[in-house]
C-alpha cells in the first residue's frame, strides 16, 4: 500500500514527477486540481471524491492544496 502526496508551488513539477512515479510504479496519479474543478467546487461533490480517492490502496496525488499538509 503506497500513498504519495506531491505538494509545491506552481510550474515547481509537481505533475511532471507524478506523472512519472505513476509511470514506474504502476500506480494511479490523481491531479487535485482536476479532482476539485471537475466538480465545479462543489465542495461535498469533492469531498467525497477525494475519500474515494484516499480509499484506494495505492496513489499519488499530486497539487497546490495547502490542506493536505494539515495532520
Amino acid at each position: 500500500m503506497l500513498k504519495i502526496a506531491i505538494i509545491g508551488a506552481a510550474g515547481s513539477g509537481k505533475t511532471t514527477l507524478a506523472e512519472q512515479l505513476s509511470a514506474r510504479l504502476q500506480i494511479p496519479h490523481h491531479d487535485l486540481d482536476k479532482l476539485c474543478w471537475k466538480n465545479g467546487m462543489q465542495w461535498a461533490t469533492y469531498v467525497d471524491d477525494a475519500i474515494a480517492m484516499a480509499e484506494q490502496p495505492a496513489w499519488i496525488a499530486e497539487g497546490n492544496f495547502i490542506i493536505w499538509t494539515d495532520p
